[in-house]
């Protein structure tokens, strides 16, 4: 399984504090099935976080994994918050997309409403050849009340991420109910794990996989942390 979405770096971002317990959160992950992870550090126009740091940090997590013995694969990405100005930095080449082909962008959307102009900064980032990737909108207060919110969106070429633990009822009911929805309407085109800790919200996939499957099936609950991801690793449409 691929991770796309994990905040696994330590003393930088909300993640852990000490490279032991992201030598851990890597142990739980490769337990769990998972080959490849993304780190994304969230990052926006006023973070200290630059991709220059979350590169390093990767590397010498790389390192630590080789001398550990642990099969796992950590690449450099970020989860850019929603806001105009990351323009300026697309620009001057400091935001981390996702895969070597530099065409997916994580894009963390508002927790509460939704935003009326999602659709046009969409635009926006396609005109500068990227496909953003909406991480987590089923936790979204506005798209739980309406998920059919995203339909547009979607269509308009955007692909959908949706948390792991929201699978398993650790969001709550209404994200839950949420993701089912979504999952009946195949607008969901990723599942991650969003991971900050060993405990609060850990690297694990599986479980959600299985919590898919009894909604769209096996074969495509996989597709949601395997082909899919890979592709976007790839550089690859999924559309």
């Amino acid at each position: 399984m691929i991770d796309l979405h994990n905040h696994l770096l330590p003393e930088i971002d909300d993640g852990p504090d000490t490279w032991e317990e992201t030598l851990q959160m890597c142990r739980m992950a490769v337990q769990d099935g998972i080959t490849h992870i993304a780190a994304t550090p969230h990052i926006s126009p006023e973070s200290r976080i630059s991709s220059k740091v979350i590169e390093e940090k990767v590397q010498q997590l790389n390192d630590r994994l080789d001398e550990a013995g642990l099969d796992l694969d950590v690449t450099p990405a970020a989860d850019v918050y929603l806001d105009p100005g990351i323009f300026s930095l697309l620009e001057s080449d400091k935001l981390l997309t996702i895969g070597e082909k530099k065409r997916y962008l994580l894009l963390e959307i508002p927790s509460v409403i939704f935003p009326r102009y999602l659709g046009r900064f969409i635009f926006e980032l396609q005109t500068r050849g990227l496909t953003p990737i909406i991480t987590h909108p089923e936790r979204n207060i506005a798209i739980q009340q309406d998920p059919f919110l995203l339909r547009e969106i979607v269509q308009q070429g955007a692909l959908i991420q949706v948390t792991a633990m929201s699978m398993t009822n650790g969001f709550g009911s209404r994200s839950r109910k949420c993701i089912k929805q979504l999952l009946r309407a195949d607008m969901v085109h990723l599942i991650a794990s969003d991971a900050h800790s060993i405990d609060h919200r850990p690297p694990l996939l599986s479980s959600a996989v299985e919590a898919a499957a009894r909604i769209v099936g096996l074969a495509q609950a996989e597709s949601l942390v395997n082909s899919n991801p890979q592709a976007i690793m790839n550089g690859e449409s999924l559309m």
